[in-house]
């Protein structure tokens, strides 16, 4: 998929479409590629379709432990959330992802209270086709259980239950609270 991707980029080297192809594929494998497929493909894209990439790209840069571009990234993100009339579809995706890249950036730099504030703020997100169908990111309330900030983790576990499996956010929260580190599966990377 690698070569096709990028004999496309090479014979189409104005479609961002390539680019981020290649960027979604570099991130299934943990790939450092991610962040410059993703940056290589912000920049062909129209204005009007970079805020659907920002997301990707916030949460490459950190992938890639690119943590001021991954703030660069996840402000812009939220910052064009808001300039949507009545958010779209993707409202809820930018507000939850924006706030957990930030938080990521937080927690890079010790800063633990502000990163249980971004966490705080990702589940305040109204929701969205993707979030209601696969759930929330839990990569940031992991790396908090780790440094035992487990009442954020719980607050946001029950944010998350508001639009997504509530039985499932209960399990999280009984298995926090006996001690226990859920296993979070899928919900680390999505």
């Amino acid at each position: 998929a690698e070569r096709y991707l990028k004999r496309c980029s090479e014979l189409e080297p104005d479609n961002s479409k390539w680019f981020a192809e290649l960027g979604h594929l570099y991130r299934l494998s943990k790939s450092g590629k991610a962040f410059e497929a993703f940056e290589a493909a912000l920049t062909k894209t129209a204005d009007r379709k970079r805020y659907y990439l920002l997301s990707d790209l916030a949460k490459a840069a950190i992938d890639a432990g690119k943590f001021e571009k991954a703030k660069k990234y996840a402000v812009m993100l939220l910052e064009s959330s808001v300039e949507r009339p009545g958010g779209g579809w993707n409202y809820g995706n930018a507000v939850h992802h924006g706030n957990l890249v930030l938080g990521h950036v937080a927690l890079h730099d010790d800063q633990l209270a502000e990163a249980e504030a971004y966490l705080l703020r990702a589940g305040k997100t109204p929701g969205s086709p993707q979030l209601n169908s696969f759930g929330p990111n839990m990569s940031l309330a992991l790396a908090l259980l780790k440094r035992d900030r487990s009442n954020a983790v719980i607050e946001y576990l029950k944010l998350c239950g508001k639009f997504w499996k509530k039985s499932t956010t209960d399990a999280w929260i009984k298995e926090i609270e006996e001690g226990r580190t859920p296993i979070f599966g899928g919900n680390l990377r999505y």
